[in-house]
């Protein structure tokens, strides 16, 4: 497929990269978007403009999502996965991961320590924490529901200390966070900057500030 408006002969796949390469080349709104990124990316010195922002801590990313749904909605845009389905083997995996654990779904550098899988310099501290003062830990692996903006989620804490008490590794905390702590049915500890503080002294004190060059030891 070819652009009816370009005189070059570039050809597109697919009618969504065509409907959107006529809206970013070719309107007001889409020229007027792409200088925004381009001013974005003077600023930015690796990685994407949107790297690590999401729509409730960044205006630009809310709404670009916003334009981009609302174009879906007004038949601008096909999206390509629209009118196909699932298999019922990737229907199976989905649900088993939905809201769930993924090793290297956090933001911070992650890694094995002694069997224990981190997805952060952080947990990576907790665990060595309490490996070294005899508290009893495992990775966490079970679901709770909750509701937020009358839609159903799963949440699953990071670990589970001496058999009992749920902990999750917090650095930053937003509405949905909120509401999957006032609905959390049994004990969860919330370990944020705060409580990190000594944790990290212990850990820093004992292995350095570079403490995360310990992962993958004995795993």
């Amino acid at each position: 497929m070819k652009c009816n408006i370009c005189k070059n002969e570039k050809e597109y796949k697919s009618n969504r990269a065509l409907n959107f390469h006529k809206w970013l080349i070719h309107t007001e709104e889409g020229k007027a978007h792409q200088q925004k990124l381009i001013n974005s990316l003077k600023n930015v010195s690796r990685g994407g403009w949107n790297k690590g922002l999401t729509k409730e801590t960044d205006e630009r990313v809310k709404q670009f999502g916003q334009t981009y749904s609302n174009r879906i909605k007004n038949g601008e845009l096909k999206p390509y996965w629209l009118g196909h389905h699932h298999t019922l083997k990737t229907k199976k995996k989905l649900s088993l991961n939905a809201g769930g654990y993924r090793k290297g779904s956090g933001r911070g550098k992650h890694g094995w320590y002694k069997g224990f899988w981190c997805d952060s310099s952080w947990e990576l501290a907790y665990v060595i924490y309490c490996l070294e003062h005899n508290i009893f830990i495992q990775r966490n692996t079970k679901r709770f529901k909750y509701m937020f903006e009358e839609k159903e989620h799963h949440y699953t804490p990071d670990y589970k200390i001496n058999d009992s008490l749920f902990v999750e590794i917090k650095g930053y905390i937003n509405k949905k966070w909120q509401e999957k702590v006032k609905q959390f049915p049994v004990k969860l500890e919330i370990i944020d900057k705060k409580k990190i503080k000594p944790i990290l002294k212990y850990v820093n004190e004992k292995y350095g500030k570079d403490f995360i060059k310990l992962y993958n030891l004995d795993r």
